[in-house]
């Protein structure tokens, strides 16, 4: 007979073996498993024995999941930002590719913050046979001139 005592393994080095307790104390070691997990979870073995873990340890595992929305709903302007700013510029990038944008265009897009509008430009982009064209659409659309009443 062979007895492991988990408490004692290194965790670096044994993590999911250590981890098949009912008694996971540190939220890093939740958080190292889903980090660990992440990576593997195509494999039918790693998604097994994380089904056990999760089961057994389930207020830990909300504990983190708490956490994490916590961080989420604390970065969430940053995370629009950043969406937005992709956004505009793959607007840029389609029109780069019927030729040169102006400085004046440029600044137009990369200021937009409304991404409805910045959808509709996308498509416009994508469907336009040359930068004027995208120009003449984003001037005469009435979507855009109701959210940029200037």
């Amino acid at each position: 007979m062979q007895l492991i005592l988990t408490k004692e393994l290194s965790e670096t080095q044994n993590l999911w073996l250590k981890s098949l307790t009912d008694e996971l104390e540190e939220i890093e070691t939740v958080k190292h498993l889903l980090e660990q997990y992440g990576k593997h979870k195509g494999n039918i073995l790693y998604k097994s024995v994380m089904n056990l873990i999760v089961r057994a340890n389930q207020e830990k595992f909300k504990e983190v999941k708490t956490m994490c929305e916590a961080l989420e709903e604390l970065m969430k302007d940053e995370m629009e930002a950043k969406r937005t700013e992709g956004k505009a510029d793959a607007v840029l990038e389609l029109l780069l590719s019927l030729g040169s944008v102006s400085e004046q265009l440029r600044k137009v897009i990369m200021e937009q913050k409304n991404t409805a509008i910045l959808n509709t430009w996308l498509i416009y982009a994508a469907r336009a046979e040359s930068i004027a064209d995208f120009e003449q659409k984003i001037k005469n659309d009435s979507f855009t001139a109701k959210a940029n009443p200037h």
